[in-house]
């Protein structure tokens, strides 16, 4: 007898995405560029969590930041 407990996964339930711009009822003329812009903020910086991951950030954190984050978590701050 298992006590395992079967929970539905809520992403499987997620509204679809419609990528048309509602020009047509197929996509002849292609995909509509401005539905992919994506404005992506440069990074100043990231934290090196380990070799694979790292994480970028907008806005440099101030040198105590750097510090505690250093001393509590092991990460390593990098400029770019």
């Amino acid at each position: 007898m298992s006590n395992e407990t079967n929970v539905p996964d809520p992403w499987a339930s997620k509204p679809e995405i419609n990528i048309d711009d509602g020009g047509g009822a197929s996509f002849k003329s292609g995909y509509d560029a401005n539905t992919f812009t994506i404005n992506v903020p440069k990074t100043v910086g990231c934290w090196k969590i380990n070799q694979s991951l790292h994480v970028h950030v907008a806005k440099r954190p101030n040198r105590l930041n750097r510090l505690m984050t250093k001393f509590l978590l092991g990460w390593e701050w990098v400029d770019t």
